[in-house]
């Protein structure tokens, strides 16, 4: 286990925190603007099959 071995574990754990970014983006993404929508949509339906 050399120098080549710490710049693996570096580069993995650079990519890991960017693939962490990007979910927390879409993930935060999908929670501002598709969920609200959906639940525009599944609103009417809940509301006609609990009535």
């Amino acid at each position: 286990m050399g120098q080549g071995f710490a710049d693996g574990i570096g580069k993995t754990i650079a990519l890991g925190v960017i693939i962490l970014v990007i979910l927390s983006f879409a993930v935060g993404v999908f929670a501002t603007w598709f969920l609200p929508k959906l639940w525009i949509f599944l609103k009417p339906i809940i509301h006609a099959v609990t009535a």
